[in-house]
């Protein structure tokens, strides 16, 4: 009887560690492109970490996370502000996209992976 009570916490820790199993985080691409060079600045948030974003198009950020979110304004210049978000593993397939509608306009999205 006291043998079994003794292997009753190791068969409980093992079982415990067992279930801890974590999701890796997704290796992501995040594109800022437009036809014509734009100027754009706004905030990402990676795994709720925010990150402030500044500069003109093209541009790329990698990153690892479970969740993204971002807002990014594009500046007066004319033309489009496009936001593409791309998984590592899949790096032609395009995971999101968002765009704003032209000058001093935002592009926003949010997505979780898992």
């Amino acid at each position: 009887m006291n043998i079994r009570l003794f292997y009753l916490p190791v068969v409980a820790a093992a079982l415990s560690a067992g279930c801890q199993h974590r999701v890796p985080k997704s290796e992501l691409d995040i594109r800022l492109t437009s036809a014509t060079p734009v100027g754009f600045s706004g905030t990402v948030w990676i795994d709720g970490k925010e990150q402030p974003l500044e500069g003109k198009t093209p541009a790329e950020l990698k990153v690892q996370a479970h969740t993204v979110r971002y807002q990014v304004r594009q500046s007066a210049d004319n033309g489009t502000l496009t936001v593409e978000v791309h998984q590592k593993h899949h790096p032609n397939q395009l995971t999101r996209v968002a765009a704003s509608t032209g000058p001093n306009t935002v592009a926003q999205d949010s997505l979780v992976f898992e």
